[in-house]
């Protein structure tokens, strides 16, 4: 369970925008958004595990992309950056077996609340996941996030569901 964040900006003020995103999985993500998504964002991921944090940075390195994403040893609960400086969040939310439902119980409103701290007011966060009823619950409790869609798609055969929502202003 990987999660991605880019950020983007339509604002004409700054000529860079942050984006975040937890990179299990070798930074693939983040390095696809980082050459075609958005461009001009610049990218961070973040991982506990360091053995994937390596791979990612070699990946990201042999992408030519050292300038623009940047990885860090870190917690997503608990991220080092400031709050309100990121546009957008993309994230892969941890699922499936590996995930016991009720760690994610816990997990899920941690990593909300974090993610809200980090947004930008309007900031939008987009999040990938198999466990629809965890993340709706997560979201109508908080009234800090306004939903926006969601989506179901096919994740290797499983079905996940790909929720978009906003950062009140």
């Amino acid at each position: 369970s990987h999660s991605h964040s880019h950020s983007h900006s339509h604002s004409h003020s700054h000529s860079h925008s942050h984006s975040l995103s937890r990179v299990q999985g070798r930074g693939g993500i983040l390095i696809e958004a980082a050459l075609s998504v958005c461009p001009s964002a610049i990218y961070f991921g973040t991982d506990m595990d360091e053995r994937q944090l390596e791979g990612a940075t070699d990946n990201v390195a042999s992408a030519g992309l050292r300038e623009r994403v940047q990885l860090m040893h870190a917690d997503a609960t608990r991220h080092p950056m400031k709050s309100g400086s990121v546009d957008a969040i993309v994230t892969d939310l941890p699922f499936g077996k590996k995930h016991a439902r009720a760690d994610n119980d816990e997990l899920y409103p941690k990593l909300f609340a974090e993610f809200r701290r980090l947004l930008k007011p309007g900031g939008v966060l987009v999040a990938l996941t198999t466990l629809r009823q965890v993340v709706t619950e997560v979201v109508a409790l908080d009234d800090g996030w306004e939903p926006r869609e969601r989506r179901q798609v096919f994740v290797g055969g499983l079905k996940a569901y790909m929720y978009t929502v906003r950062k009140r202003p």
